[in-house]
């Protein structure tokens, strides 16, 4: 009986050794456990320049039913122009009147932009009720003068005082993203170029661009040849950018690193296997509109925008983007 036993033991070792020989994985191995390095797209912002620049976030409130929001894209575009590399856009669209599907059967409005992190922000109680003030409004690295909403007009100004401020941290970011499963994994990492004396949280958000459909556009004299026959207010082929997909690691981020802070103290976070499926379409079971394609997320216009929030005054202390494939 030993015998048998003996003789099974060492037919099932040298079944097993066979089959690490006949079948091993010649793989890398995965990132943070879902994304194959083969189908792997990495992409770094490293600052390695000893100047340090306080860059600034415009936040655009505004829907696609918005007669008047046109035109603070129009000014937001040109205050990217005006300072490259130093302001960044999100393009949040909030609110059931502004940027909820029509419920009819045209084709136009029929996207649904809205996610839960512009939601949440522009919320009374966790956010910081902006469309309350009427659409368009901002924010300017949230930055309360003496509140948060700020009107596109004051953008201008507003951007040219905040690249002003010194700078109190630099981000660099690493990010890696599987083309085939389309997970995304992201490291943050902050160096503090001054002493702090308040929590710093992190927020990643991922945005689009490129985007076509119908904008409401009260100004006739913007893109007049793109106008609805039936109804001249309605733009039929408006590019939108910027637009808010979700933030990542939640509408109020993660804590980076804890009070007090020194200068030169850095700290990391890391969210791992966001999957990236979004479908801009109807977001109830009960629309009327007839079934059409859903315009999804085309992750070769995608951008990460992470951002450190003061976790007590909200304030942005610093900003940075990229592409993530």
């Amino acid at each position: 009986m030993k015998k048998i036993v003996l003789l099974i033991f060492t037919l099932l070792i040298i079944i097993v050794s066979c089959d690490k020989v006949k079948n091993p994985d010649q793989r890398p191995p995965q990132v943070y456990h879902c994304i194959d390095t083969l189908h792997q797209v990495i992409k770094t912002l490293v600052h390695t320049s000893t100047t340090n620049q306080r860059n600034v976030l415009i936040e655009d409130y505004t829907g696609h039913k918005c007669p008047n929001c046109p035109r603070a894209g129009i000014t937001a575009e040109k205050l990217l122009e005006q300072y490259p590399g130093r302001v960044v856009v999100i393009a949040n669209h909030v609110t059931g009147i502004y940027a909820d599907p029509s419920r009819d059967s045209t084709d136009k409005y029929k996207e649904n932009f809205r996610n839960p992190a512009s939601d949440e922000w522009d919320t009374k109680d966790k956010g910081f009720s902006i469309s309350g003030a009427g659409l368009p409004q901002g924010m300017i690295n949230r930055i309360s003068n003496p509140y948060f909403p700020q009107s596109d007009t004051k953008w201008p100004s507003l951007v040219s005082v905040a690249l002003t401020q010194p700078a109190l941290a630099k981000l660099d970011i690493k990010t890696y993203y599987d083309t085939i499963s389309h997970y995304l994994s992201v490291k943050v990492k902050t160096t503090f170029l001054n002493a702090l004396t308040n929590n710093v949280n992190v927020i990643i958000v991922l945005t689009q661009d490129g985007i076509i459909g119908s904008q409401k556009d009260g100004n006739a004299s913007n893109a007049p040849l793109d106008r609805d026959p039936l109804d001249p207010q309605t733009r039929l082929n408006y590019k939108f950018d910027h637009i808010v997909i979700d933030a990542i690691n939640g509408p109020q981020g993660q804590l980076m690193k804890a009070a007090p802070i020194v200068m030169n103290d850095t700290a990391s976070v890391f969210t791992s296997c966001y999957l990236l499926n979004k479908c801009f379409g109807k977001n109830t079971t009960t629309e009327t509109i007839p079934p059409y394609t859903a315009i999804c997320v085309n992750d070769k216009l995608v951008n990460l925008v992470a951002f450190i929030v003061d976790a007590q005054t909200k304030e942005v202390l610093q900003v940075e983007t990229l592409k993530i494939r």
